[in-house]
């Protein structure tokens, strides 16, 4: 339905404005559960092991975004704090140093995502290299079965 379609019959620009409104963001209580999901989201937001930096941040914008777009926006501090809660445990060094090395209520988000990914390529070039399984063939044993011209072909 197209949004001419919607307003058609509403007789005033606030009429207009207000079914625009609950269309596109729905009835107070619909805003007030989305909001609450919103928040139990982002208390519950935490990062895999097997996540980037920079993956686990562009969930965490999302959540942020939806937030913000219903009305209830976090603090830069809220959101810092939280990304440093998040982070698994093999984290806790550098989020220890952070919190005692600065002060996160003047930090911005960019130095914080800058100083996790420098430690995230740290902690990648730590990780041991995986083994290549290689194939080795052993044809000693089948040197007996070949006519001695062809012996001297395989050694």
């Amino acid at each position: 339905m197209e949004e001419s379609e919607r307003v058609d019959e509403c007789k005033n620009a606030k009429e207009v404005w207000d079914t625009l409104r609950v269309h596109h963001e729905g009835t107070s209580h619909v805003k007030e559960t989305r909001i609450d999901i919103g928040v139990r989201k982002f208390e519950v937001f935490e990062m895999s092991e097997n996540e980037t930096i920079d993956e686990m941040y562009a969930r965490f914008t999302i959540i942020v975004n939806e937030m913000r777009s219903l009305g209830n926006a976090y603090s830069t501090h809220e959101r810092i704090r939280k990304k440093l809660r998040c982070l698994p445990s093999m984290w806790r060094p550098m989020v220890t140093t952070i919190t005692q090395a600065k002060d996160l209520k003047s930090m911005n988000l960019e130095d914080l995502i800058g100083s996790l990914r420098a430690h995230e390529v740290v902690l990648q070039g730590d990780k041991p290299m995986k083994k290549v399984k290689s194939l080795a063939l052993d044809i000693r044993g089948m040197l007996l079965n070949y006519p001695p011209s062809l012996n001297l072909i395989v050694k």
